[in-house]
């Protein structure tokens, strides 16, 4: 149910769905009643789910939820549908309405991946964006780095593409304000050239030059760094930088 509700953008559906699930997860690993509250908020569920815009009206009603769990002991929702459950939700059904920047991510995204799986010569290559402009390069680039860095580290983005999002990911951090993020991932390309030349794309293997001050730092300790950092994601990228995805003038 959860992943219907999100496809056709029914947070509140979504919502309730992950926590009967959550509640399920926890009640299963033989957590206490009392520990639901702060056992899962900021899992996989919130995180990858949720919309940035709906994200924290989850986690509070997440709070609220687990609170009245508490209170009454005899309730124990079986689904999504129960009316306890939906009687919560109610008040912040606005709230949960979905906005014009996910429309605009979601429309994005679906280019995106149109342009990136269609035959041709760049297939699943970040040079098939070009044509459609900066923005959904920028929007590609961030996504992907991050997927690679939180899943296996900058060592596995560099063994599957050799880095070639890396230079557009670079700028787009840029873009946003976000130089220290923009900054590690200057450093891995660094590392990269200098200890795994033969993994690095040759689209970046020269350029973009680098502006990186002191000793290289390895993989591993970028990647702490990386995860330390606030990633506002590629969807402030629409937010703050939609002028990035006006399509390409003419010459």
């Amino acid at each position: 149910m959860a992943e219907e509700a999100h496809a056709r953008g029914d947070f509140a559906s979504l919502a309730r769905a992950t926590f009967i699930r959550m509640l399920h997860t926890v009640d299963v690993a033989g957590a206490p009643r009392e520990g639901k509250r702060h056992a899962l908020v900021d899992t996989l569920p919130f995180n990858a789910m949720f919309d940035p815009e709906h994200k924290q009206t989850a986690k509070r009603l997440w709070s609220e939820f687990t609170d009245r769990l508490e209170r009454n002991p005899d309730w124990t929702p079986a689904s999504a549908d129960d009316d306890r459950l939906i009687a919560l939700f109610e008040p912040h059904t606005q709230e949960f309405q979905r906005s014009e920047v996910r429309e605009k991510v979601n429309a994005v995204a679906r280019e995106v991946e149109q342009t990136l799986l269609a035959p041709g010569p760049h297939r699943m290559h970040i040079a098939s964006l070009r044509p459609l402009g900066r923005g959904h390069c920028y929007f590609h680039a961030m996504r992907w780095v991050d997927a690679e860095v939180r899943n296996g580290g900058f060592e596995q983005l560099y063994s599957n593409t050799g880095g070639a999002e890396v230079a557009d990911a670079i700028e787009a951090h840029r873009a946003i304000g976000q130089d220290r993020i923009a900054a590690i991932i200057a450093e891995s390309l660094r590392y990269a050239r200098l200890r795994k030349p033969s993994w690095v794309h040759e689209s970046v293997a020269t350029t973009p030059a680098l502006d990186v001050d002191g000793p290289p730092r390895t993989w591993a300790d970028l990647d702490k760094a990386y995860y330390a950092e606030d990633d506002a994601g590629a969807d402030a990228l629409i937010r703050q930088r939609g002028d990035l995805f006006d399509p390409p003038r003419s010459s």
